[in-house]
């Protein structure tokens, strides 16, 4: 079976995992150095899967609170940023982004994130508000549509959920041409997405069988 299948045939049990010193595929050797600022952490461990190669699973420290999650086939972490997750897929043009929005939780209503999402796009539009979950939690999530200086029409998708950490601001920005074919990995980016609430930190668990 493939990498890619069996990602999409993961038995979603939830189990406390350690963290690996080798590094998944996906990343490059750039990325096996954490970021660290305003305690930000991020990297990526490889998960075992029983009878297959190892994935890459991205970890993401804000504080004490840590977060994991799968790194989608066909991306990888990016480690310019030292303020946000970055994954960028291999063309160069689709980024998913993991932030932290706001240090309240309380802030993750419609209408804060909605303001905070266009002081971020000016001029875009919002094409749909909807609900979106990661980790046991929901809050607003948005479509947008905006045109770069150039002229270029781009889509996102951004969700706002509370956690500990404050708000979480989950996105896949891309081409407007290829934002339907995005959605695929940023869904699996948040449905594999744990947390340390329980007081270890989590790891989905990928299976080999249906």
């Amino acid at each position: 079976m493939s990498f890619p299948k069996c990602l999409w045939l993961f038995a979603a049990v939830c189990g406390s995992a350690s963290l690996f010193a080798d590094r998944g595929h996906a990343a490059d050797s750039s990325d096996n150095t954490a970021t660290n600022q305003s305690g930000f952490h991020a990297y990526v461990v490889s998960q075992p899967v029983p009878n297959l190669a190892p994935v890459p699973c991205g970890v993401a420290s804000f504080g004490t609170n840590q977060y994991s999650f799968l790194v989608p086939d066909g991306f990888r972490m990016n480690g310019s940023s030292a303020e946000q997750v970055v994954l960028v897929n291999a063309d160069f043009d689709c980024f998913i982004t993991l932030s932290l929005a706001s240090p309240a939780p309380s802030n993750a209503k419609p209408d804060f994130c909605r303001d905070l999402l266009l002081s971020q796009y000016p001029g875009a539009k919002i094409l749909e508000e909807f609900s979106a979950s990661a980790g046991n939690h929901t809050g607003p999530a948005f479509n947008l549509h905006w045109t770069t200086a150039r002229g270029v029409a781009q889509s996102g998708r951004f969700a706002f959920i509370p956690m500990a950490a404050g708000v979480l601001e989950f996105s896949v920005t891309t081409k407007s041409d290829k934002f339907p074919g995005v959605q695929s990995p940023f869904n699996l980016f948040l449905l594999t997405f744990r947390t340390n609430e329980g007081g270890k930190l989590e790891f989905v668990k990928i299976s080999d069988r249906i």
